[in-house]
């Protein structure tokens, strides 16, 4: 097994091609709903007014169904999946030489074999009990320099808001907001659908 802050320090070190969403859902809509309807509010209230973050076009003085594209078309950088496909030439480009050289035979052999793997691997923070995610961690040194290259990697994804989690600055939803959010989401605004 492997420490927690080797763990901590390869999921720290996560890139992407594709994220996917694996948001908790919460059935309490008011739950849900609140970042929603916090960062809907303020960047309606005024001109240029966005969430600490996200990067795209305020909301104020749009209407309601171009406030749906615009708030879909925000996004988040900085943050690291919790789920996302790499491919292996990818981790590759960030294994630094010595510490790969430093390894013993069979396990050099072990990665290169994983690594050459047809297609994309699967990672993120939700994922480290697989064989990627595992097989890094155990491998490489906690902040050493392959560590720290996957970890700027991961830092420069552009995720949509909607997906990425509350506390990383993002919406914390399951997919694109929608007119039946807006309705959905009166719990967590005062009883008023957001408009």
């Amino acid at each position: 097994m492997f420490s927690n802050s080797r763990l901590r320090a390869f999921l720290a070190a996560s890139l992407s091609l594709l994220w996917a969403s694996t948001s908790l859902a919460v059935t309490d809509p008011a739950t849900y709903y609140a970042t929603l309807v916090a960062d809907w509010n303020l960047s309606s209230a005024s001109s240029g007014a966005m969430p600490s973050g996200v990067a795209g076009t305020s909301l104020f003085g749009l209407t309601t169904t171009d406030k749906l594209a615009a708030i879909n078309a925000w996004t988040v950088t900085g943050t690291i999946p919790t789920t996302y496909y790499v491919t292996g030439s990818q981790i590759i480009n960030c294994i630094n030489y010595a510490e790969f050289e430093s390894l013993t035979a069979p396990i050099q052999q072990q990665l290169m074999s994983l690594f050459a793997t047809p297609g994309q691997l699967l990672g993120g923070t939700a994922n480290t009990a697989y064989l990627t995610v595992a097989l890094v961690v155990q491998n490489f040194p906690n902040n050493g320099p392959t560590i720290n290259c996957l970890s700027a990697a991961a830092k420069a994804l552009v995720e949509p808001w909607y997906i990425v989690p509350a506390k990383n600055s993002g919406g914390g939803l399951n997919g694109p907001v929608n007119s039946n959010d807006l309705t959905a989401a009166a719990p967590a605004n005062g009883g008023l659908p957001l408009q």
